[in-house]
């Protein structure tokens, strides 16, 4: 019996002391289990955020690589388009030239006809009649003077009326150089025109996503440039420009810079004061905004108006872009011209970058 008391006591003890090694064996793994999970947590963590960071690296870069190539065709848009109003101009002035010489010609042509005509009705003088007709030898000197005096007159009218048909024909022939040189710019500018259109369109969503950031994000201090400051750009991305200030233009140059944008982009009221709406051939749907600090901007070119007059707030939209006016089939784009003071308009290139 003893032994058997003994036998079954080593047992249980056995059976405890195993059941004690497999608990321990369990407080142990999980121990480890948490032990690694605490350190792992950072490196999950860090993972996660250098992913971030990677993925709005390349996000960045994507952005910027979009609005290079925005630029790129736009400055080209805007070379191609300026050489083109360069023929344009040369073209009337060619036209201008052209008028005064054919009119000219005419003048010429027609004393040739008239001189004709009085040496095929009248008898013609010879050297003998105007002797023999002379009264006396100083009535020969005077007649004589004056047949030389209308042969010599004859000549030069010749010789100017020719000069002035070589003229013509040079003039004329620069005047089809021109409209070649246009028709080729034209070809130009319509695939520059498509270039800008499918960047637009294809950074559209990519961009909508930027001014979500940039409305979070702390906004850009604004300097004063020429006396004036603007608290907010006046274009929602995506947009393109360069400096157009003093560019050829019909008739005059430049007085503001175009922003091109795809159409419909709303335009965003750049400084706090009163707006009045204006219509004309040139501008087209126009806004004229009459800033608080006393300076003048205008809006050109836009597709329709977002407000109808009276006191607006900067980064209120004030309407959207478009081609009316004179822009009409060509890129979409805000013509933003700048009156400091409400005087002489200046260049608004700097102003605009001082506010990106």
């Amino acid at each position: 019996m003893l032994a058997v008391s003994s036998c079954n006591m080593i047992i249980i003890i056995c059976e405890s002391l195993e059941e004690i090694r497999i608990r321990q064996s369990k407080v142990f793994f999980v121990t480890v289990i948490s032990l690694l999970f605490i350190l792992l947590i950072p490196s999950v963590g860090a993972c996660v955020t250098l992913s971030k960071q990677k993925q709005a690296e390349k996000f960045k870069e994507e952005v910027n690589g979009l609005q290079t190539q925005l630029n790129r065709i736009t400055r080209e848009y805007n070379s191609a388009y300026n050489e083109y109003i360069e023929t344009i101009n040369g073209e009337e002035e060619t036209m201008v030239k052209l008028e005064l010489i054919e009119k000219e010609l005419k003048t010429k042509e027609a004393l040739l006809d008239l001189r004709l005509k009085a040496i095929y009705t009248q008898e013609n003088l010879s050297f003998l009649k105007v002797l023999l007709n002379s009264t006396d030898f100083n009535d020969f000197l005077t007649c004589f003077y004056l047949c030389e005096r209308v042969g010599a007159w004859e000549a030069r009218v010749i010789r100017e009326a020719r000069e002035l048909k070589i003229e013509l024909k040079k003039q004329k022939a620069e005047l089809e150089e021109k409209r070649t040189q246009q028709k080729a710019l034209l070809k130009k500018l319509d695939k520059k025109k498509e270039e800008l259109d499918e960047k637009f369109k294809k950074s559209k969503s990519l961009f909508s996503v930027i001014e979500k950031e940039l409305k979070s994000a702390p906004r850009v201090t604004p300097r004063t440039i020429k006396g004036v400051k603007i608290s907010c750009f006046p274009v929602s991305r995506p947009y393109a420009y360069s400096d157009t200030w003093l560019a050829p233009r019909r008739g005059h140059l430049h007085q503001g810079c175009d922003v091109f944008a795809a159409k419909g982009t709303p335009c965003y009221v750049c400084v706090s004061g009163r707006v009045k709406m204006s219509s004309s051939r040139n501008g087209g749907k126009t806004i004229y905004l009459s800033g608080d600090s006393g300076d003048l901007f205008y809006y050109m070119h836009l597709d329709k108006c977002a407000v109808a007059g009276g006191h607006v707030e900067a980064g209120q939209v004030i309407g959207y872009i478009g081609d009316s006016g004179n822009a009409r089939g060509g890129v979409c784009h805000l013509h933003f011209e700048v009156h400091p003071g409400g005087g002489r308009a200046v260049n608004p290139y700097l102003i605009l970058r001082s506010i990106e």
